[in-house]
């Protein structure tokens, strides 16, 4: 039998913990697309691939359907670079400067002057924990770096040289009218992303 099959046996030893593992993420509405999976958490992938066959046959014995999950990522995906796109609007009307550039194989969505990164995330989920490459890689690298999320509690953190900030706090420094303006956007985002989980 192959190394790999091993990996994650203990946390993961039989079909059932799979499938509860597999069904916790779905309640809680975490990406369970092949990617995101193998991102924050491979060895569920791993065992899901020994004892299933294929990581979408594990999917489809928790009884979730894998094609929806292949069009949730779809959505997530549209939905991030929309996020993006008014973030940086929000940015331009805040008098914040910044620009998009590669460093190497690296492209954080804001770099500004300082050194610092920014980079826009619906949830804070795949985030906290040091679950996402983005943290890992891009810390390496930049002097500082600022992650930017949507879905998530209404927080500002730091994390070593990572700050973990909520879109409001960037929202708050509006005039109010303004405030409702770039609240209904990210909304409608949020919403987005919330109907594609739950279909």
């Amino acid at each position: 039998m192959a190394k790999n099959s091993y990996r994650g046996s203990r946390k993961y030893p039989t079909e059932e913990s799979v499938i509860n593992e597999i069904q916790r993420r779905h309640t809680e509405g975490l990406p369970l697309n092949y990617t995101a999976v193998k991102a924050t958490d491979d060895s569920l992938r791993l065992r899901s691939e020994t004892l299933f066959g294929k990581y979408a046959h594990a999917v489809e014995a928790a009884g979730i359907p894998y094609n929806s999950i292949k069009k949730n990522r779809y959505t997530s995906i549209k939905c991030g670079h929309e996020f993006e796109r008014v973030l940086s609007g929000l940015l331009k009307e805040l008098g914040i400067s910044y620009k998009r550039m590669s460093h190497g194989k690296h492209r954080p969505d804001f770099t500004f002057k300082n050194g610092v990164w920014m980079d826009a995330k619906l949830s804070h989920s795949r985030v906290i924990n040091c679950q996402s490459p983005t943290l890992r890689e891009y810390n390496a690298i930049c002097r500082n770096l600022i992650i930017v999320y949507l879905i998530g509690p209404d927080e500002d953190r730091v994390y070593g040289e990572t700050r973990l900030t909520h879109v409001n706090r960037y929202i708050k420094q509006l005039p109010k009218h303004r405030q409702s303006f770039y609240l209904r956007k990210f909304a409608s985002i949020s919403e987005k992303v919330e109907n594609s989980v739950a279909a």
